[in-house]
Formats: structure tokens, C-alpha cells, sequence
């Protein structure tokens, strides 16, 4: 067969320790058990393994990962079991294809095969990297034949590609399988924009192979001349990656951006990395802006690299081209192209051994197997995760510089836990850039944080509202579980009553009265007691008792309906105005705003007989009677809920306003009145009438609003006319 024996010549040369008579034995038992087995396509599996294969050997690969492949692909087969995995392959192929096994066999209650798909990543990633590995390349096949497939099933598998397994393929650092997946994706899901961005790279084909030669031998000769041995190539970036800088950019043509054209410089050692940096920006011009340190802040993913662009040094005289160059050593080249796959190296004996960058992945994939159990508990946690937020990581520095690895919006909690769990449970200060911030400060990419220690402090139960981090949230839960139960309950009641206090209800009496109805039902003393101790030990939120007592109150409103895509405008009637809950009320529109479909409104009752419609910030609405609005929206764009937050004021001071109104703008909420009720340099109150989606929105804005410098104290009620 031509495809193995071109299988076995390239694993000769790229696997250590290749044992042909292995890989043969596994390859003759599949052939002759199930050599009639095909896919949909007609494509036979012994074919698919193959290709299969063909990839991994591109990776390191070992002898172990190639048989399991051959394996897998044969999973559930009547002629492949267990026992015979036990007794005719050795152990570590038998580890390896158990793990595909169970993740073939995870099941999801939800039906959307994007969240099945995540969870099995999410599984694989917890067990063993070369499963994800095998998972990967398997994913790359399937895309390269996706033509055999039904519109549907290309939609399909390609969305979940591009936001699940190349995002994978990212974090791992593994580019040169993230970019192929990235671009099979996007031919399939953006058929016309594909199309835009690949006829514009295509007439940059001539001038690109003259532009990247011509830069090339200057770097060459150039380096040659300092005595600095080095290998000098170019590339032009691929489809998908410009196509997402042109949108980020807001550019319609190639021809704007300025990395297209990219140069990579791989030398020996650090030392010559900024050397060949100097001696660039001597020759030629740095574009301002453009110069990156991946060396010194390596990316969370492990990349480093040195990053600059210059002009001049295509040799074009009549076009100042821009030109990225890389400049990094060879072992830095290898981590940009196969990310953790660089490392793997192995036994005299041929096994593999634990590869030396996972110790800094260990945090990460710990979090991705916590993150399946959330999966299971909260089936919409992937929803709404547009770009792959699941997947971004921030990066902060300890003040001795090291990098520490953490989830988007974490806080210093975060931080201190993903250091020791003895630092995370004894936070008396926490510093980011030497100023002292809140224990739920957003950490920055960049930010120096610094965690001040107190053996006499003790974890709160509002900390586990405060960090992202699965890690920090099992520590504090496993902390407060193991505490005792009368410190537990005294803890749970003053949380819950402070969440009282805030939201307009009494707080709890001896016989806890205020949790007597609760999700609709009469609880008895002992069922209140143990609502109390679930706050107390971080099992239950206390946002979740309030919207437990205030089920049958209009305390809250459900998060707003979808507004209607554009799609529906074109295939339905003009969305239908109501006016105080219904459809019959004669109107007109304002002219001092002149309102339109999809913003926020109210209405006016006239001396006439009809009602006019404003806008929400209509400079007119103070100078109008209260007393006379109405309601007012168009279906399918359902005003969000509003709220008055009371802010009590202490010491007067410059910005204080200005950081309270960026906490509520920074946290997508509309602020639709602003009023001090009183006001003197040593006290205030003031009412904030903002637009919230629900009460977690809302909790949210209330935990930042508390840490702004001079807020003594913050309430809520609710406003009396719901527009």
C-alpha cells in the first residue's frame, strides 16, 4: 500500500526509537479485523488513520500515539476490546486509546453539539496532551475533506473548529496546526469574505515572492557582515489572521495592513536576538508602535519572540512597504510552530517522558477539567462566549517579574491562589502597579500585583463572588466547608443581610423570617437554617436567595428578549409599538428626538388624545410631568429593567463622579438620571437611574460601585416607572 509505506518512511526519520515491527502488529491486526470499515464518505478508516498519522509525524510524535490512532479509529468494533487492547498492545497505547474511548462515550444532556464537543476537549485535556494532539490532527483530516459532507454538517463542524479546536490548538501554542484549521474554517463559514481576502493576498503573489526574496538577502548579507550565524526566511501571513486584523482595523484592503509581509530571523542564543534587533533599527525605519518583547513577557501561551516593523527593507524604492520582521532563537522557533509538541523527548528506551513546558500548563488544563463539571451543572456557561472568551488568559507579573498565567477579568484572589493557596487564604492588602486596590480589582495584562499577608486574616464568603479562577473558587468552597457550622451560619446570615439591606428588604430576624417563603413554597425553621449554612460554606450565592424571595415581588425583571436581527426585519412587518402594555393607543413621535425602532423610550399623555413617544435621554423629558408617562417599546425590543442605586457619599473629592459613572459605563449599563439629593464637601447622597439586565448585572456594578474611594454606602430600590 503506498500510503503506509510513505507512513513508515517519514516515521523513520521524525519518531525516536521507531519500531516498524510494532506499528506493523497494530496495523495488521486493524486491517485484517475491519479493513471494510468506511466513513460516510466511503473513504475506508485504515485510509483515515493513515492521514491521520501523516499529520502527528509532523509533531514529535511517538510510536505509542501512532498505534492508538490506528486504534481509535476502530473504537466500539465487536472484534476490539478491552481484553484484547490488554494482551496485544502495551500499556501506555492502552492508556492512550482508553481515553478516546471515554471521550467518544461522553454524552450531554444539551443538544448542541458545539457544548458536547467542548466538554470532550475538556475531558481529553485533563487526562493526556497527546490525546488532544491526536483529537487535532483527526480535526485537520476531517477539514480537508469536508467537501463529501452536506452544507449542514460543513456549517457545522466548521463553527466548531474555528471556536473550539483551533482555539485549543492556540493556547497550546501549536500554530502550525491552529492556521490551517483557522482558514479550512473560514472558507467554509465566510464563503464571500473568504473569497474578498484571498483574491487581494493573491495579487500580492508576484510581488510578494520579489519582496520577501529581495529582504531576505539583505538580512542575509547583512548578518553575514556581523559575523552572526543565523537562518533567514519569509511567509505571508495566513487568510484567516488577516482577515481578522483587517475587521479589527476596520480596513477593507490588504494593501493597508502592515504585517502582511513578514521576515523570521532565527539566530543561537538571547544575546544575538537583540543584537539582529539593533542592528535593524540602525538600517531602517521602526513604524512607532510596532515593537514587541515576547522574550522578556512571553505570551500565556509560552511564545517568545522578538517583534518589530520597519520600512525600507524591501528594496522597493517607489513603495515604502512595511515589513514585520521576527527575530528569535531556534528552539523559540520550534515552541511558535509545534508550541508544547516541541518538547517532548524521550527515554533511551523509546518512551515518552514528561515534557518540559507542561509544568506551566498544569493550572490551565486542571481548569479546563473543573470547567467540565460547570458544563454539566450550567449547560448555557459556553453560550455567549463570543471569540472565545473561554480561551483568553491574561498575564501579570509578581514585582520579582514572574509570569503569572490567569483567566480574563481575574482579580488579585485570582492572583494570590495561582501562587500558593496559603497566600490566596491570608490577603490583607493587594497592590497592582504599588497602589493598593480592592480585593475584586480587574487585573491588566502587564499589571505588577503584590499580595500583602496576614496570618490573623481569614478568607470572607464575598471573596468566592470576587475571583474567576476555578481554583480559587474550590479553594475558598473547600475552606468554608470545613469550618465550623454555627461559624458558618453567622456568616451566611450577615452575608445574606447585607444583600438584604441593599435590595429594600428587612434583614433576618431570630426566626429568619424573610426566608419563610422561599422560591414559593413555606420553609420550616431548620430548611431556613440550611439555606443559610449553603451561603455560608459558598455553595449558594446570596444574589440567589434574593431572587429566591422576591419570585412572586416586581423587584426584578427578566433579562430583556432578543432584539430582532436584521434578518427578521427583512422578512417581518415593522416592529408594533406598545404603549402601557397595549397595542391600540394613538401616537406620534417627538420631534425634538425623534425617536426610531430599538431605542429606549417612554411615553407622554397629551391634553389630546393621543400619546407622544420620546426618547429615554430626550433633553425635554425633566421639564414634563411624571405623573403623565407611560411605558413604551416596540416588540421584540423589550426596555431593559431600571434601577435607582442611592450612593452615600463621604469626604468630597476631585473624580469622584467620574469614577463612579466609569464603573457603571465600564460594566454595559446605561445611565439614564443622575440627581445629588444632597450635597456638602463632607457628605452627599445622590440617586443613579441605571439599565440593568438582572439582579447578577446589577450585584456586579454594586461589588465595583463599593470599592470606588469615598462610597460609604450603596442601596438599591426600585424606580417607580419602569421606563
Amino acid at each position: 500500500m503506498e500510503k503506509l509505506a510513505s507512513v513508515l518512511a517519514k516515521a523513520k526519520t521524525t519518531v525516536a526509537n521507531f519500531d516498524e515491527k510494532e506499528f506493523l502488529v497494530v496495523y495488521d491486526f486493524v486491517n485484517e479485523n475491519d479493513s471494510n470499515k468506511a466513513l460516510a464518505n466511503g473513504m475506508p478508516l485504515l485510509e483515515v488513520s493513515l492521514c491521520i498519522i501523516e499529520v502527528l509525524l509532523d509533531f514529535n510524535s511517538d510510536c505509542a500515539m501512532l498505534q492508538a490512532t490506528l486504534l481509535y479509529q476502530f473504537l466500539g468494533t465487536k472484534t476490539l476490546t478491552e481484553k484484547d487492547m490488554g494482551a496485544k498492545f502495551g500499556s501506555d497505547v492502552n492508556d492512550l486509546v482508553a481515553n478516546l474511548r471515554k471521550i467518544r462515550n461522553v454524552k450531554t444532556k444539551n443538544e448542541d453539539h458545539q457544548l458536547a464537543a467542548l466538554r470532550n476537549m475538556f475531558v481529553a485535556m485533563a487526562k493526556d496532551i497527546r490525546v488532544v494532539m491526536i483529537l487535532l490532527a483527526e480535526r485537520l483530516c476531517l477539514m480537508r475533506s469536508l467537501e463529501f459532507h452536506t452544507t449542514t454538517e460543513q456549517q457545522a463542524l466548521a463553527r466548531e473548529t474555528l471556536y473550539i479546536y483551533a482555539p485549543i490548538a492556540g493556547r497550546l501554542g501549536i500554530f502550525a496546526l491552529k492556521a490551517p484549521l483557522e482558514d479550512l474554517s473560514f472558507f467554509y463559514l465566510y464563503p464571500d469574505e473568504y473569497r474578498h481576502v484571498s483574491e487581494q493576498m493573491m495579487r500580492l503573489e508576484v510581488s510578494r515572492d520579489r519582496v520577501i526574496r529581495s529582504a531576505q538577502r539583505r538580512l542575509e548579507q547583512m548578518l553575514k557582515e556581523n559575523a552572526i550565524a543565523s537562518t533567514v526566511f519569509g511567509r505571508i501571513k495566513h487568510i484567516y489572521s488577516v482577515y481578522r486584523k483587517m475587521q479589527k482595523k476596520r480596513e477593507q484592503s490588504v494593501d493597508s495592513m502592515h504585517d502582511i509581509f513578514a521576515i523570521r530571523i532565527a539566530v543561537q542564543n538571547i544575546a544575538q536576538c537583540y543584537a539582529v534587533l539593533g542592528i535593524l533599527h540602525e538600517h531602517f525605519i521602526p513604524l512607532p508602535g510596532r515593537f514587541k518583547d515576547y522574550i522578556a513577557v512571553p505570551k500565556p501561551n509560552g511564545y517568545r519572540s522578538l517583534h518589530t516593523t520597519v520600512v525600507g527593507l524591501s528594496g522597493i524604492a517607489k513603495r515604502a512597504l512595511p515589513i514585520e520582521v521576527q527575530i528569535r532563537t531556534e528552539e523559540m522557533n520550534a515552541e511558535a510552530e509545534f508550541g508544547i509538541a516541541a518538547h517532548w523527548h524521550y527515554k533511551e528506551n523509546g518512551s515518552v517522558q514528561r515534557f518540559k513546558s507542561l509544568e506551566k500548563n498544569e493550572e490551565w488544563l486542571e481548569e479546563l477539567s473543573q470547567m467540565e463539571t460547570r458544563l454539566v451543572e450550567n449547560p448555557d456557561f459556553a453560550k455567549g462566549n463570543g471569540d472565545n472568551d473561554i480561551f483568553k488568559r491574561i498575564f501579570a507579573l509578581t514585582p520579582a517579574g514572574d509570569v503569572i498565567d490567569l483567566p480574563v477579568n481575574a482579580t488579585p484572589i485570582d492572583f494570590a491562589f495561582a501562587i500558593h493557596s496559603d497566600l490566596g487564604l491570608h490577603i490583607r492588602v493587594a497592590k497592582a502597579n504599588s497602589k493598593s486596590v480592592p480585593l475584586n480589582y480587574i487585573i491588566s495584562s502587564g499589571d505588577v500585583i503584590e499580595i500583602v499577608t496576614s496570618k490573623q486574616v481569614n478568607p470572607s464568603q464575598a471573596w468566592i463572588t470576587m475571583c474567576v479562577s476555578s481554583k480559587a473558587k474550590s479553594k475558598l468552597k473547600s475552606y468554608f466547608r470545613e469550618k465550623d457550622a454555627g461559624v458558618l451560619l453567622r456568616e451566611g446570615k450577615a452575608l445574606v443581610n447585607r444583600y438584604l439591606t441593599r435590595f429594600g428588604f428587612a434583614e433576618l430576624d431570630q426566626n429568619l423570617n424573610v426566608l419563610r417563603e422561599y422560591n414559593g413554597k413555606r420553609r420550616t425553621k431548620k430548611e431556613r437554617e440550611e439555606i443559610l449554612l449553603k451561603v455560608g460554606n459558598g455553595s449558594m450565592s446570596p444574589t440567589a436567595v434574593i431572587k429566591a424571595i422576591s419570585h412572586d415581588k416586581p423587584t426584578f425583571a427578566a433579562a430583556p428578549k432578543k432584539k430582532l436581527t436584521a434578518g427578521d426585519k427583512e422578512t417581518t412587518e415593522k416592529p408594533r409599538l406598545v404603549i402601557g402594555g397595549r397595542h391600540d393607543i394613538p401616537f406620534r413621535l417627538a420631534e425634538c428626538c425623534k425617536p426610531k425602532v430599538g431605542e429606549a423610550l417612554f411615553g407622554f399623555v397629551t391634553r389630546g388624545a393621543h400619546v407622544t413617544i420620546h426618547r429615554l435621554d430626550c433633553r425635554t423629558r425633566d421639564k414634563l410631568d411624571a405623573a403623565r408617562f407611560l411605558e413604551a417599546y416596540y416588540e421584540g425590543y423589550e426596555p431593559k429593567e431600571r434601577v435607582i442605586l442611592q450612593v452615600t457619599r463621604g469626604l468630597d473629592r476631585v473624580g469622584f463622579v467620574r469614577d463612579v459613572t466609569d464603573v457603571i459605563a465600564n460594566n454595559n449599563a446605561n445611565i439614564s438620571n443622575f440627581t445629588f439629593v444632597s450635597r456638602t464637601p463632607y457628605s452627599a447622597e445622590l440617586n443613579i437611574e441605571i439599565e440593568i439586565d438582572n439582579i447578577d448585572h446589577l450585584v456586579h456594578i454594586m461589588n465595583e460601585l463599593e470599592h470606588v474611594g469615598g462610597v460609604e454606602r450603596i442601596n438599591q430600590k426600585m424606580n417607580q416607572m419602569k421606563n
